[in-house]
């Protein structure tokens, strides 16, 4: 038995009874109204006033008998719950005194199970003035108490799971749920623990990531593995996670031996564990797991809202995850659309939709735009709409809109637009009919293009095609395309007036060695194969025939194209009149041919009047200056001695000047015609020369002959020692070399002399440039081997000396120089020596 004394103000009568009602309304009311309950009405001394029949079936009396009688009556008091009366005398005092008491007893009913009873003694007013006392009585106290306990836990369970759906609506993300869970577990249910762990894929262990309750210390060192093998896959959230279904221990004291962290739990306190699984995209993902020290809590209906808070926390990562995909493609979406408006900017296109019974018509601002039209307007309807296109469009925009109406075909035009600001523009419109279930066209969906750009850019290419056109038909030269057979497949005008033929007659009908002469077509022929595989026909040139008959030349210029795999498709060959060209070679070739008669003339007219004044100088003054030689001698030994010893010192000066002219003129005849050059040959000629030369200059001349053995015209003969006397006096005047060397080689084909020397050289580029005008002598050299037919060449460098090398064909020489100059009777005929002096 317990008794507890509440002090309460006293009761105003207005909570005692409603206005305007007595106090046997209210009680009749409270009679009806709680028939489960214990009701008396006592007067101040504790008189049972009116009793309702439960209270009757508690004292087993009838209410009519309880009237009247004190409420403590010791009968029953005595008998049932062995209370004395003066707790029940007590509680009544208490109550009209502080105007409330409390007294809780236990009845001892032999025939039932023991009930417990809690009595409430309340003061009232009484009608009229003066005090009653209320008394309400509830049966079986502790039974309620367990109910309202487990209510209360329920009602726990529900606010957490009420919170965490709460959290799942405004949280930013998963942490937030999770973070929200754990609180609300501790919170709410009085869980010591609750944690959330994500399982993670590469070690196979369940991580957590949040946590709350006065034991989150034993996380910290806890490894919690998925693997049923290892020690630490046998707990209540490895088991969970693994057969995803609610794992319960009852108790961790006897569960100590399924894994090495439990015992760290019960040394928290922790006696019991719920371990539930979480999915997240109907896969495994993780666990939540609680712990507490009372196993009152794993009641069926308490695991129940535990799963159920764990399925909301699974939905809520779907929603999360679905929510994510949402934003992304939401995301996505603006940023089509924005990639849609920014590609209609840049490609000047709108769209449009017009409703077939409203003819209300929608447009894109990109439209707007397009038109001039100020988005303030609105869209027009169709009418309005076709008063900005040209009068030359209306009609047609007009038929083509109610052609896609009527057929439900697509359909594309292209229309003159006179905007707003008065320039002109062109569109291209698609239009796009949209059916219902029946079949039935009830929307046009179009887009609008500015192809204006397009539009005046094709204007311009047409004009450009036109005048390429123009320039390739009207060129001043002839183009044509060859097939792989050598058909020809496409020719300009040019070549067409050339040959005399219209197009149709060759355009794929003639191969063009039919258009050769036979000398061309087998030139034509044994080049065309190797050309298709990659050569270069470069101004190659050919005699067409044209249509007439008559022939004319042209040069040849063409290059193959080939595909991909490298096969050939066709030909581009550009053909040149080689008429005038070919008049001037004719020309050209007969002015050479007469310059170069007229230079071989020139050499020998030039060699004849050198042998002609050396044979003078020798003829008429050696014979007179030896006379006047005879004839001074004659004199000094016809004169007197003493006159003899006065002017014999003139006589001796003057055969001494007489003996110097002498040895002069033969110098003189040397050079203009050595004697050796015309009865020995070019051989001995070179040795005495570069003898004298050599003892002249000091300069040491080296002849190599030994390889020479061809037999020349005297006129080359000539020209090849005068090349060397000029090479050999430019080294003495300008090279101021030491040594030099000439070589002179021969072989079937050809003749070579080289003339080398380790002078001071110079640079043969910077010849002819200003300062720098070449010698007299190189020039003579060069032309007296080019107008003989033969090649000269020079190579030179500062400090590096000079070289010359002088080459003729033995054909050209034979075919060149088939005469040789008139010679005097004495001359010998020229035979060149073969071997060295």
């Amino acid at each position: 038995m317990t008794y507890e004394r509440e002090r309460v103000a006293t009761a105003r009568p207005d909570e005692a009874s409603p206005r305007g009602a007595s106090s046997d309304v209210v009680f009749d009311s409270m009679l009806v109204e709680s028939n489960d309950q214990l009701l008396a009405l006592l007067d101040a001394a504790g008189t049972v006033l009116r009793a309702n029949p439960s209270l009757g079936a508690l004292f087993d009396l009838p209410v009519s008998a309880l009237a009247g009688k004190p409420f403590w009556f010791e009968s029953f008091w005595r008998d049932r719950c062995n209370l004395g009366t003066e707790f029940i005398r007590h509680a009544i005092e208490d109550a009209g005194r502080d105007g409330k008491a409390r007294l809780r007893v236990q009845l001892d009913d032999k025939a039932g199970p023991e009930r417990s009873i809690e009595l409430t003694f309340k003061r009232v007013p009484a009608p009229g003035g003066g005090t009653w006392i209320t008394v309400i009585g509830l049966l079986d106290v502790v039974a309620c108490e367990v109910a309202d306990a487990r209510v209360s836990r329920l009602s726990r369970l529900y606010s957490a799971i009420s919170e965490t759906n709460a959290a799942m609506l405004r949280s930013a993300g998963p942490e937030d749920v999770y973070r929200t869970v754990c609180a609300a577990c501790v919170k709410h249910c009085g869980y010591w623990l609750a944690w959330v762990g994500i399982c993670d894929p590469v070690s196979n262990r369940i991580v957590p990531v949040e946590s709350a309750g006065r034991a989150t210390s034993w996380l910290e060192g806890a490894v919690i593995s998925t693997d049923i093998s290892c020690t630490e896959g046998q707990g209540p959230c490895s088991t969970a996670y693994r057969e995803q279904q609610v794992c319960q221990v009852t108790d961790l004291r006897s569960a100590m031996d399924l894994a090495p962290w439990q015992s760290s739990l019960v040394a928290r306190g922790l006696t019991y564990a719920i371990a539930l699984p979480l999915r997240r995209g109907g896969a495994p993902f993780g666990t939540l797991a609680v712990y507490g020290d009372d196993d009152q809590f794993l009641d069926e209906e308490a695991v129940k809202l535990l799963e159920e808070m764990a399925d909301n926390i699974s939905f809520a990562l779907d929603h999360f995850d679905r929510d994510a995909l949402r934003q992304q493609a939401e995301l996505a979406l603006r940023a089509s659309e924005a990639r849609l408006h920014e590609a209609q900017a840049v490609g000047r296109i709108g769209d449009w939709e017009l409703d077939r019974d409203s003819c209300a018509m929608t447009w894109s601002p990109q439209l707007f735009h397009l038109f001039e039209r100020p988005l303030a307007l609105g869209a027009p309807d169709l009418d309005d709409a076709l008063g900005y296109y040209g009068a030359e469009c209306v009609e047609q925009t007009r038929e083509q809109f109610q052609h896609a109406i009527d057929s439900g075909e697509r359909c594309k035009l292209e229309q003159i637009v006179r905007l707003p600001s008065g320039s002109t523009r062109y569109h291209v419109t698609e239009i796009v009919p949209l059916k219902d279930d029946d079949g039935r066209v009830f929307k046009l969906f179009g887009t609008v293009q500015d192809i204006t750009e397009r539009k005046l850019a094709e204007q311009e290419l047409l004009k450009k095609t036109r005048e390429i056109e123009d320039l390739y038909q009207n060129a001043p030269c002839g183009y044509h395309s060859l097939d792989g057979e050598g058909r020809i497949v496409q020719i300009n005008d040019t070549e067409l007036k050339w040959l005399g033929y219209t197009r149709d007659e060759v355009v794929g009908k003639i191969l063009v060695a039919d258009l050769l002469t036979p000398e061309s077509r087998a030139a034509f022929e044994g080049n065309f194969p190797l050309f298709k595989q990659g050569s270069i026909l470069n101004n190659v040139e050919l005699d067409f025939v044209r249509k007439d008959g008559s022939t004319f030349p042209v040069l040849l210029t063409s290059t193959a194209v080939f595909d991909v795999h490298g096969n050939f498709v066709a030909s581009r060959t550009v053909v040149s009149d080689n008429s005038a060209r070919k008049q001037l070679e004719r020309e050209r070739s007969t002015h050479s041919a007469r310059l170069a008669d007229l230079s071989r003339h020139m050499v020998d007219v030039q060699e004849n009047e050198r042998r002609k004044l050396a044979g003078e100088l020798h003829d008429r003054a050696s014979p007179n200056l030896a006379a006047l030689q005879l004839t001074l001698s004659n004199i000094a030994r016809a004169l007197p001695f003493d006159v003899l010893n006065e002017v014999e010192a003139l006589l001796d000066d003057a055969q001494a000047l007489l003996l110097d002219t002498t040895t002069g003129i033969r110098d003189i005849c040397t050079d203009l015609r050595p004697a050796t050059l015309d009865y020995a040959g070019l051989i001995p000629a070179l040795h005495d020369y570069a003898q004298q030369f050599g003892h002249r200059t000091g300069i040491a001349v080296h002849m190599k002959t030994d390889e020479f053995n061809a037999q020349l015209p005297p006129n080359i003969q000539s020209l090849l020692f005068r090349i060397v006397q000029e090479a050999l006096t430019n080294c003495a005047k300008h090279a101021q070399a030491g040594t030099i060397r000439v070589e002179l080689t021969s072989t079937p084909a050809r003749v070579e002399m080289t003339i080398i020397d380790d002078g001071i050289g110079f640079e043969p580029q910077q010849l002819g440039e200003t300062g720098n005008t070449p010698g007299l002598g190189l020039i003579t050299m060069k032309e007296r081997a080019e107008f003989a037919g033969g090649r000269f060449t020079i190579k030179s460098h500062p400090s590096s000396g000079t070289e010359i090398t002088v080459t003729f064909d033995n054909y050209t020489v034979n075919a060149q120089w088939t005469a040789t100059p008139l010679r005097r009777a004495t001359d010998r005929a020229g035979l060149i020596g073969t071997g060295s002096r």
